[in-house]
């Protein structure tokens, strides 16, 4: 279809960096934008050499000259926000989370599939080359079948009731805004659990989330635990264990740039092999390091802030008369909300 000439609303950080990544990628411009002030839009356009402010979403959506939309507004926002751009028939991709809960996710996927456009949740970690590494060694079975998945990710957010993070009516929280991102990527590797538990840390002033644990079980024994929050510092990594090896993706998470597979070796030699083979050929092997696992870390490469390889992939799906991407399927984006949906039902609020 050519020049993909995108409507973005809202106009905050991460729609700054939606742009700032569109400008080193080929085959897109930012045609308009809404954000709630007027004056929010008009500073961003000037950064952006954006041509049209538009006052209102319905304008932006129903407008000629967008061909796409990118929702980056407030969480609680995403839903409608999308809702408005499918019903205009315009392809939407969608700032995570989606939605708040599942039965908007059903409603927005719903709406797209009977407009027939393309709608896609933005968990751009998902696209990034170390994850698509990983995911690709998973699958040529060098680690064996994948056991398990640890995962971590947080930030430090001074502590700020009127902060849109520890804001609960406009989706604040430690899962919203980073639970999210461990949670489809032990999707990736171990898809849907059988069941979840979950227990958080509530801020008693907003009743947010600002950390939380998730633990996920799946059949035949498998598990995968998952922790972030929004105040305090973690490990941000993620540890993928199979039955020959692992890969641990290394921090930072957010921008993940290298991997280590440890594998074990495919054959073990039985104690009667050894003891023919006789006593020298034993301690040679030793030396060798025959029977030890072995680790190998490798760099991978990661270009500007990361969201061009999502980008690119929404255009290559737009291009290709896709309404649903196959590395970021409808069907996970509601799988995750069911998910969290669990999560929140399962948490009891604790004085901070």
């Amino acid at each position: 279809m050519g020049n993909v000439r995108w409507g973005v609303i809202g106009s905050g950080y991460v729609a700054r960096e939606f742009a700032q990544a569109l400008a080193e990628v080929a085959g897109g411009q930012i045609n308009a934008i809404w954000s709630n002030t007027n004056e929010h839009a008009k500073r961003f356009a000037s950064s952006f050499g954006i041509p049209n402010v538009v006052r209102t979403v319905e304008e932006l959506a129903h407008s000629d000259d967008v061909d796409a939309v990118y929702v980056a507004s407030l969480n609680h926002l995403h839903f409608p926000h999308a809702y408005q751009a499918i019903q205009a028939g315009k392809p939407v991709l969608v700032e995570k989370p989606f939605t708040l809960n599942a039965q908007e996710a059903e409603k927005l996927i719903d709406a797209a599939r009977e407009k027939r456009v393309l709608c896609m949740e933005a968990m751009w970690t998902r696209f990034v080359p170390a994850v698509r590494e990983a995911r690709r060694l998973a699958g040529t079975g060098v680690i064996g079948d994948v056991l398990g998945v640890e995962a971590a990710l947080g930030m430090c957010q001074k502590k700020d009731v009127d902060s849109r993070f520890f804001r609960k009516e406009f989706g604040g929280g430690a899962l919203y805004d980073m639970g999210v991102y461990p949670l489809y990527l032990v999707m990736d590797f171990m898809g849907m659990p059988t069941a979840t538990e979950s227990t958080a840390a509530i801020l008693q002033e907003t009743q947010v989330d600002e950390s939380c644990s998730l633990s996920l079980r799946y059949p035949n024994g498998r598990s995968a635990s998952i922790r972030c929050s929004i105040t305090g510092v973690i490990e941000e990594d993620a540890v993928i264990t199979g039955e020959r090896g692992s890969i641990i993706i290394h921090p930072p998470l957010f921008r993940p740039y290298r991997l280590t597979l440890t594998t074990m070796p495919t054959e073990q030699v039985s104690r009667s092999e050894r003891t023919k083979k006789g006593f020298l050929a034993s301690v040679l092997s030793r030396l060798s390091g025959a029977g030890k696992p072995r680790s190998r870390t490798f760099k991978i490469p990661f270009n500007n802030n990361g969201y061009g390889y999502q980008v690119e992939e929404f255009m290559a799906s737009l291009e290709k008369g896709e309404i649903e991407n196959p590395t970021m399927p409808l069907s996970d984006t509601l799988n995750a909300m069911r998910i969290m949906d669990e999560a929140r039902a399962q948490w009891r609020t604790a004085r901070i």
